[in-house]
């Protein structure tokens, strides 16, 4: 077995290394040793611990040294490539920072959990999870109450260690069971808690939650690591988001023996915990967006929003007419700023740019999409089994994909007069989960394009009981056509 030592004494110098018979503890994970290996690690560990503490103490620059073994450490703990297309491009760039979360035992059966930065009487509790994300993080402040993090472009990936002690079974320590809630504060689960779940959840305005991921029975294995589990949406970082990774979970101890002298039991003591992390991140090139006046003349795809004949394709169109749910209201509306003028040629709306311009779509969100029309029998759904012929989305015949609570698609024509392939943002509407801010959604260069907006309604029809037997589902799309030009040819559009 090959040792790196140098890599052992700055896990020695670090605190992170610990011994237990012939197996050794790195980075939380057990690994087992000869007894030959192991005295030689030590040995060798030792040895060169020593030289680089005379080494440190005699050096006038001990700082730099510290933080070169630091990024040595992060290198070494970084060698996965982000999610992306660009990762090998921004692997040199990339850094990893801890978010600092807080841990409560709960009252009660009940997971329920304060917000950011609100008082609240819940026991705090030690806190066993570590929480990673990682991108090119290049500014670090506070949104709020909550971590702030800028990204100088890209995405950031998250990952989640559970380092804890109360994961072994059968034992009369504490330890994490099985609990069959389905609820977390108030969030329906689709599964039950089991063995500690993961919720993620984004929004716009730290205000209205939505959950992007979710996983059970995570605790159900001795290690718990969850690498890059979640990376953010193009969305969401141009815009900015806020993020809250939730993690619950039961334990149990035996505390003592109760019952009568021929039938003794465990006396079992339970407790509920949550782990919070909360944090906010953004693009920070976005940051100086000029963002629109919500005029209409900057309104793009004004009255173009359609039922479709079919649900699957969201193919054709049928007239909304008094008896749609989606009667007399609209989802929300998109903007455009940034832009020098807006002139008309050949009765098509056309956008003009300066030089140094940056044109920018902007999306505002109308409505609650658990009660739209302030209507609680109204919701968007997630669209699981979901296609638009239209964009040829996704390209397979008989294919469908994961289209979440409202997917827009965009793309730009070439020279050669045909479409490329369109960016797709699922679960747009979630992304966009702010009544009160607009969604910067990207940037324009000069060019034609394509845009739409495809979602799902369900709503319900008849009940018995005060219990919806006959839910029904439609969908809806909203499509328009935009084209921008360089100043320059304003003399060729008048």
């Amino acid at each position: 077995m090959y040792i790196n030592t140098n890599v052992l004494t700055k896990f020695l110098s670090h605190d992170f290394l610990i011994l237990g018979g012939e197996h050794i503890m790195i980075c939380g994970k057990w690994k087992k040793l000869s007894v030959a290996a192991l005295f030689f690690s030590l040995t060798m560990g030792a040895i060169n611990a020593c030289a680089y503490a005379n080494e440190k103490a005699a050096s006038t620059e001990s700082a730099t040294e510290i933080e070169e073994s630091e990024k040595y450490l992060s290198e070494t703990e970084t060698e996965q490539d982000l999610q992306g297309e660009n990762s090998a491009d921004k692997q040199s760039t990339e850094i990893i920072r801890n978010v600092e979360g807080k841990a409560y035992q709960l009252k009660g059966d009940k997971y329920e959990f304060p917000e950011a930065g609100e008082e609240s009487d819940f026991k705090e509790a030690q806190i066993h999870g570590n929480l990673e994300i990682k991108g090119d993080i290049s500014d670090i402040g506070k949104k709020k109450t909550v971590p702030s993090y800028g990204v100088d472009g890209g995405h950031l990936s998250f990952s989640y260690c559970y380092g804890g002690t109360m994961l072994p079974k059968n034992t009369k320590d504490e330890h994490i069971v099985s609990d069959k809630s389905e609820h977390v504060d108030e969030i329906e689960l689709d599964h039950k808690v089991g063995e500690g779940t993961l919720l993620l959840q984004t929004s716009k305005d730290g205000k209205i939650w939505y959950t992007a991921w979710e996983k059970g029975n995570v605790f159900s294995k001795k290690e718990t690591d969850l690498n890059d589990f979640y990376q953010t949406t193009d969305i969401q970082m141009t815009s900015g988001c806020y993020y809250r990774l939730v993690v619950v979970y039961k334990t149990e101890e035996i505390t003592g023996k109760k019952g009568s002298y021929f039938w003794k039991r465990d006396k079992i003591k339970e407790r509920r915990y949550v782990e919070l992390y909360y944090f906010y991140a953004y693009d920070i090139n976005a940051e100086n967006l000029q963002e629109p006046e919500q005029v209409n003349e900057n309104v793009l795809g004004a009255d173009s929003l359609v039922r479709t004949k079919k649900i699957k394709g969201y193919q054709g169109k049928k007239k909304i007419t008094g008896d749609d749910p989606h009667y007399g209201w609209t989802m929300g509306n998109f903007y455009v700023g940034g832009f020098s003028d807006i002139v008309s040629k050949d009765g098509e709306q056309v956008i003009l740019k300066d030089t140094g311009d940056q044109i920018s779509l902007w999306f505002d969100l109308k409505q609650n999409i658990d009660k739209c029309n302030n209507d609680d029998k109204i919701t968007v759904i997630d669209d699981t089994e979901g296609r638009d012929d239209g964009f040829q989305v996704p390209a397979g015949v008989d294919q469908f994909m994961d289209f979440g609570r409202g997917t827009l698609f965009i793309r730009k024509k070439k020279p050669s007069g045909e479409y490329g392939k369109p960016q797709i943002y699922t679960n747009f509407l979630i992304a966009s989960a702010s009544t009160d801010a607009l969604t910067k959604v990207c940037l324009f260069e000069e060019g034609e394009y394509e845009v739409a907006l495809d979602y799902k309604l369900k709503y319900d029809k008849i009940e018995v009981f005060g219990k919806t037997i006959v839910p029904k589902y439609s969908c809806y799309r909203v499509y328009f056509k935009e084209t921008l030009n360089n100043h320059p040819s304003i003399s060729t559009v008048t």
